[in-house]
């Protein structure tokens, strides 16, 4: 990024009292520098994929915020995604404490070294600050003992920011920060916390953020494959061989770290949000939706890179990634992680199906004018 683009970006933040993050101070280099070529990417494409070429500049940058947040919006005729600095620690720390217990994710690493401590979890904020504070006072922050599973849990962490930032990319190429420009006058989509929408304002809210989560789900999806395909992969580090080696496996755990993330966004317990009233769908709901993509993304893998992937499989390995995510709900809440899935912020709440019909009746085809690409239907 230029430095007439950081430029851009702080003046942009002004108005939120955040600046952007050193990029000589990226905990997460890797993953910026994915970012980052993924932008060069969209913005090189003046037909297909894109319906229509961009015309103003898209910016990527980390801003100085201790909490978990992220937001797409546009400034000045730019676009612009922002993923705090408080987001990258909170994540780093969120995997690196599931991955210290023994219990989850057993079959990767050697889970002898670790030490099942009581409540390890526990005491999790949405503010980085805090957190530490919080972890300090138990006697400092928990990393996994045995090597390969602390470089799982870094491993995770990027691909959650990946999703984080596919997500924040769609709310821009989908259509959804001009559609909300033009039509409710909202310049930012935040993806933490809500702004006082009224009522058909919040369902098109959650049914872009339900759009959001498929496009990112599907195009990080599809990188795992790809690369757990790729002729090179022999010749790879040992680590990568065992992550990249099973598929099947892959794209479980890439399915489990995203449980964890939207337990951020709220299901009752990580916020005091209910189905309905908040700018994001319920945790639950999101899990299952993405679920339901894993059936139409493979289908086109298999089509189009011959990745030969059986559904069935890929299903044992998401049912397996839904128990690990009861397991890791409950050290988090102490709760039963069936009381994730009944009552106001179960599957059978209304605002579900409503949203599948909002999409399918209106907002898939008011977004189109707004859209860089084809939205699916």
């Amino acid at each position: 990024m230029s430095d007439n683009d950081t430029n851009l970006f702080n003046e942009a933040m002004a108005s939120f009292d955040l600046q952007s993050v050193d990029r000589q101070y990226l905990v997460f280099r890797g993953h910026y520098i994915h970012a980052r070529d993924k932008i060069k990417k969209v913005l090189r494409h003046s037909g297909s994929p894109l319906l229509k070429p961009f015309s103003s500049k898209l910016i990527y940058e980390q801003a100085l915020n201790p909490d978990f947040d992220a937001f797409a919006f546009k400034y000045s005729g730019n676009y612009f995604i922002n993923i705090s600095d408080g987001t990258h620690h909170i994540l780093h720390e969120l995997y690196n404490r599931l991955l210290s217990n023994p219990t989850i994710l057993p079959q990767f690493g050697d889970i002898s070294k670790e030490v099942t401590a009581v409540n390890p979890i526990k005491g999790y904020f949405l503010n980085a600050l805090v957190m530490v504070e919080e972890s300090e006072r138990r006697g400092g922050l928990y990393w996994p003992r045995d090597e390969m599973r602390r470089r799982y849990a870094i491993f995770l962490s990027n691909l959650a920011l990946d999703w984080i930032f596919e997500h924040e990319l769609a709310h821009i190429t989908n259509g959804h920060v001009d559609y909300e420009i033009a039509n409710y006058g909202v310049c930012r989509i935040q993806e933490n916390g809500t702004v006082g929408l009224q009522s058909q304002h919040l369902l098109d809210r959650q049914t872009m953020e339900m759009d959001a989560d498929g496009a990112a789900f599907g195009n990080c999806c599809g990188v795992l494959i790809r690369a757990s395909i790729h002729p090179q992969l022999k010749n790879m580090s040992e680590f990568s061989q065992i992550v990249f080696g099973d598929v099947y496996r892959l794209l479980g755990d890439f399915y489990f770290a995203l449980l964890n993330l939207f337990r951020l966004f709220g299901d009752g317990d990580f916020r005091n949000m209910i189905a309905g009233t908040s700018t994001h769908p319920e945790a639950p709901h999101r899990a299952l939706m993405l679920l339901k993509t894993f059936e139409p993304m493979m289908e086109h893998m298999n089509r189009k890179y011959h990745a030969n992937l059986s559904m069935d499989r890929l299903l044992t390995s998401c049912i397996e990634a839904l128990r690990m995510g009861g397991i890791s709900y409950r050290l988090i809440t102490d709760k039963d992680p069936k009381e994730a899935f009944i009552g106001s912020h179960g599957y059978d709440n209304p605002i579900h199906e409503a949203l599948i019909k909002n999409w399918q009746d209106h907002l898939f085809y008011k977004l189109k004018p707004f859209s860089y690409k084809d939205l699916y239907y």
